[in-house]
């Protein structure tokens, strides 16, 4: 967020212009559309919140099926629910980051206090389940690769 927030002051000095609305794309989470930029933009236009990002629906759930080790090494359910959650399907719903879309109201991202696009008002804009992949590795750069040349996924 530091690199965005210096770009945006970079910006604003080289233009003589203020920009209220920052959208970060990152690069190594090419799977999106441009409806999905536009969405994730309109969200933050219509509903008001000081971040908007990217996520698709969580695979593991921490209700459920994701644990910690404690001091002993025992292991428990990472979060607690006000009741008994039997089934992952039952559980609260959560989403993975999928880093590729952030959007940043400038009174948000100019604050250095700052350091996450997750803030005390920040909305999901969720995504496909291929959206999520993030190439960090040679495998993933083959698998975005198999999915774009067998047309599996066409942004």
């Amino acid at each position: 967020m530091a690199a965005v927030r210096h770009a945006l002051h970079q910006v604003e000095h080289r233009t003589d212009k203020r920009y209220e609305v920052v959208i970060d794309l990152d690069v190594t989470a090419p799977l999106r559309h441009v409806s999905d930029v536009e969405n994730a933009f309109n969200l933050l236009i219509a509903r008001g919140p000081l971040t908007v990002f990217s996520v698709v629906n969580a695979r593991k759930n921490p209700y459920y099926n994701v644990v910690e080790a404690d001091s002993e090494g025992f292991v428990h359910v990472v979060k607690e629910s006000g009741s008994p959650v039997t089934a992952r399907q039952l559980a609260p719903p959560v989403f993975d980051m999928n880093a590729s879309i952030h959007v940043y109201t400038r009174e948000y991202l100019v604050d250095e206090r700052n350091w996450h696009v997750c803030s005390p008002r920040s909305l999901p804009y969720v995504m496909e389940d291929l959206t999520a992949v993030d190439i960090d590795s040679e495998l993933d750069l083959r698998y975005v690769e198999f999915l774009l040349k067998d047309r599996a996924y066409v942004p």
